[in-house]
């Protein structure tokens, strides 16, 4: 049986700064900042007790940590480029034994899929590595969830990969002899193959999404999105 309690932290990685569409994170949508929207629904996880926003120390993301204090969320500010250390500390704090990865771009994982993912990780993989709904699964682009064994990031680092220090779970992704890996997949078809937000475009759909979404709940689901919902 799982429960809440300090084993599991969620982490959501976000940056103000973003070439294809800058402040993307912060930018409104239907109201409250696009990270204030996935905030507010991951926060509802069953497992998770511990919800950090990691971003770095550069100035133009103090908006970022302004909204984490008005939300009361720990926001962990650390190196812009060294992405990976910033799980390292937050991992070091809350003495985690899992790690959840997640980043502010992908406004539709909830905390339905969360802990639909955990409750696989527990019951089939609780002495895995890595897992995740990315590779194959089923699920659309930017509906990811990624669940790291917290004691191997240590080992990420000794790996000394160049991509990692950006993306964090490269080496675990791609190293199947160094990792034990689990993939989740889903059988359910969803009417949308991206659910990411990384331009102007993707931010409308999404915005017009969502707004179809909370007619229906105040709280989304991810499985809502299923093809069956037909919300547009």
């Amino acid at each position: 049986m799982i429960k809440k309690n300090n084993t599991i932290t969620c982490v959501i990685q976000a940056r103000v700064g973003s070439k294809r569409l800058p402040g993307k994170v912060m930018k409104l949508m239907l109201g409250k900042p696009m990270l204030e929207n996935l905030i507010n629904n991951v926060i509802k996880s069953k497992y998770i007790s511990n919800l950090v926003v990691a971003t770095s120390n550069l100035k133009e993301n103090n908006s970022i940590e302004e909204l984490c204090k008005k939300l009361k969320i720990f926001c962990f500010r650390g190196s812009e480029e060294d992405v990976l250390s910033r799980f390292e500390k937050v991992s070091t704090i809350y003495k985690s034994e899992f790690i959840i990865r997640l980043t502010a771009d992908n406004p539709f994982v909830d905390f339905n899929l969360i802990d639909f993912l955990i409750e696989e990780t527990f019951n089939k993989y609780k002495n895995f590595d890595y897992i995740n709904n990315i590779e194959n699964s089923g699920f659309p682009h930017g509906l990811y969830v990624e669940i790291i064994r917290a004691k191997q990031i240590k080992k990420i680092r000794l790996l000394k990969l160049k991509e990692d220090l950006e993306h964090v779970t490269t080496s675990l992704r791609n190293n199947k002899k160094l990792f034990k890996i689990a993939n989740i997949r889903t059988s359910l078809k969803f009417k949308y193959s991206n659910l990411t937000v990384d331009n102007l475009e993707e931010f409308k759909k999404a915005e017009k999404i969502l707004l179809a979404l909370k007619r229906k709940h105040s709280v989304y689901n991810y499985i809502d999105l299923i093809e069956k919902t037909n919300i547009l």
